[in-house]
């Protein structure tokens, strides 16, 4: 079949990401909601995170993480892209700098913005920090 390539990416082209950051966090929130723990506590102190924004959270990462790659992959192929890659567990920059080492021509990646799984940044932010907003935190997909 057809597949895009990880290595020709070209100065002037854009990167596309077809699905939104903040996974991991959300699953954590989450998980620290059932444990009732220091870091649930905490989001609910700083009013970062309640009940029905966790549950947002979760719905919109488990969304994300059930959202095959079957489309975005279709798309890179039909409008001609020339190199590609995940975001897992080196977080955005992390696998930026990975895709921008791996081509055949000099490349440099610039992002002007991360979008983000609603709620995701404040919790990021004030209560437990993934890196999410420096662009190195893990993403869970699935």
């Amino acid at each position: 079949g057809e597949y895009v390539p990880s290595d020709g990416a070209k100065l002037g082209h854009v990167v596309v990401l077809t699905k939104p950051l903040g996974t991991q966090i959300a699953v954590n929130v989450q998980q620290w909601k059932h444990q009732d723990n220091r870091l649930w506590k905490e989001c609910l102190e700083k009013k970062v995170a309640d009940d029905a924004r966790a549950e947002d959270m979760m719905h919109a990462a488990v969304c994300s993480m059930g959202r095959l790659n079957r489309n975005g992959g279709r798309l890179m192929v039909k409008y001609g892209a020339s190199a590609g890659t995940d975001v897992t567990g080196f977080g955005i920059l992390g696998h930026a700098q990975n895709l921008a080492d791996n081509q055949v021509a000099e490349v440099g990646i610039e992002l002007h913005t991360l979008p983000c799984i609603a709620g995701t940044p404040a919790v990021n932010n004030s209560v437990f920090n993934f890196r999410l907003t420096t662009g190195y935190s893990a993403e869970t997909s699935g």
